[in-house]
């Protein structure tokens, strides 16, 4: 077949110099690479005239020129071929063209933009969601999906996302932090959260445990008043009943499941004298002190039991018979000489004597001196001893000072002279001096001092029998 190519000749320019124009001569090409003259119709290369590919006039013909605006020397396509996006070239309709995506240019030649559908890594693309917004992979800010990114993503089924730690109100698993829900938020201040209340969880997420004031009745509680119980409420966290083995307090003192040597019935501690009759103390009576049918020591009072009892009438009890000593049927002989062993008789029937005590052996000093009683701190303020042997002391001495460090036991009021206004009274655990003022020249008032001397100095002390 022969195909005809108009084809322009350049000549040399010593060749255009010898023709009279610059025309182009045209010349006919086979394809099978000869010429043909269509001056002279003389042919050079091999012809087939018998192809029936012959060239005729009607075939198309290709015009090349040196003109320099002539297509086949632009940059352009002849043909109209469309663009091609990743050919390195900005076609139109792209918005760049790098080859591939880049930093600056999606695979698609637009502009990278976190949603529109096209991963870009080198902009920092992971995955892009596109019109979706976000995925359950991708997050809408084009990074991958993973709680604790600090990205809420609702389509991955997160309420919040406040990075790895969580958050006053986010949990580690990327819901809202909310008691109850089975996951422990420390920051919240949740210990522990087994989804409501548990035996070792209680309904708050806090730690369950018997006083921290929530009631767990999975834990066994059936009260919680807090560490130290309430009248109702017992330290175990049960309904406080005296008896039950449970110390419940404040309001019990003990409880040993029913009277013991140390703790009464009603579940306080036991005592000789608190009004509660414990036999198991070896307790026969009790009148919370002493009574016309009980001695202090809660045995039952009658004369020769060696406890003076004076609610029983009696005025001593040597628990003897003998009527040479000064306590004959428990009715004192009592002399008329308050310093002496006879000592004297009060206008109330008491049988006294007075001494010369220290605040350290206040509590002794008249057993240990004369075989007689002391008259306790209690007995003069609160039983009357008070007004009755200090108005014995002013008809036997008026208003002269004693003691004030004279010696202890003395017997006569040259042996206890002295210059001390005070009396030193015990009760049991410390020594007290007290009014009345011996040298005042007033009422008597029998808390005119009232504090608590220990010491080794001697005041007058008063002892009964």
């Amino acid at each position: 077949m022969y195909k005809a190519r108009l084809l322009l000749l350049v000549t040399l320019p010593t060749a255009l110099a010898a023709c009279p124009s610059t025309t182009p001569v045209l010349t006919q090409e086979t394809a099978e690479g000869s010429t043909t003259d269509p001056a002279t119709g003389s042919s050079s290369g091999t012809s087939n005239p018998g192809s029936s590919d012959e060239v005729t006039s009607a075939d198309a013909t290709t015009l090349t020129t040196d003109d320099p605006t002539d297509a086949s020397s632009s940059g352009g396509s002849s043909t109209g071929a469309p663009p091609t996006c990743g050919d390195d070239v900005v076609d139109p309709g792209e918005e760049c063209d790098l080859g591939s995506s880049q930093l600056e240019c999606d695979a698609d030649c637009t502009l990278p933009v976190c949603g529109d559908g096209f991963e870009n890594f080198p902009a920092g693309e992971y995955c892009d969601p596109g019109a979706a917004g976000e995925t359950e992979l991708c997050n809408s800010d084009c990074t991958l999906a993973e709680c604790g990114d600090g990205v809420v993503n609702a389509a991955a089924g997160e309420t919040c996302d406040d990075g790895p730690e969580g958050s006053l109100t986010c949990n580690t698993n990327c819901t809202a932090v909310s008691c109850g829900d089975g996951v422990i938020s420390e920051q919240a201040g949740e210990d522990c959260d087994d989804m409501g209340e548990s035996a070792t969880c209680d309904a708050n997420c806090t730690d369950a445990e018997c006083g921290d004031g929530e009631i767990n009745a999975t834990a066994g509680e059936v009260c919680d008043d807090g560490p130290d119980g309430s009248p109702s409420c017992d330290g175990s966290c049960q309904i406080a009943i005296c008896g039950d083995g449970l110390l419940s307090l404040p309001n019990e003192e003990c409880d040993d499941a029913g009277e013991s040597a140390a703790c009464d019935a009603d579940c306080t501690l036991a005592d000789c004298g608190d009004g509660q009759i414990n036999v198991t103390a070896g307790e026969e009576c009790d009148d919370a002190g002493e009574s016309a049918s009980c001695d202090d020591d809660c045995t039952p009072a009658f004369c020769g039991d060696g406890n003076s009892n004076f609610a029983a009438g009696e005025l001593c009890d040597d628990a003897n018979e003998n009527p040479d000593d000064f306590c004959d049927n428990c009715y004192a002989d009592c002399g008329n000489d308050c310093w002496s062993d006879a000592g004297c008789l009060t206008d109330a029937g008491r049988c006294i004597r007075f001494t010369c005590t220290d605040g350290a052996s206040s509590e002794t000093a008249c057993d240990s001196c004369f075989g007689w009683q002391p008259i306790t701190y209690d007995n003069w303020l609160l039983d009357g001893y008070c007004s009755d042997v200090s108005t014995t002391y002013r008809a036997v001495a008026g208003y002269a000072t004693s003691c004030g460090g004279a010696p202890l036991c003395c017997s006569d009021p040259a042996g206890c002279g002295g210059g001390d206004n005070a009396w030193h009274f015990s009760n049991g655990m410390n020594n007290y001096y007290v009014g009345p003022c011996l040298g005042c020249m007033e009422a008597d008032n029998c808390t005119y001092w009232n504090n608590i001397d220990d010491g080794d100095y001697t005041r007058i002390t008063a002892c009964i029998r």
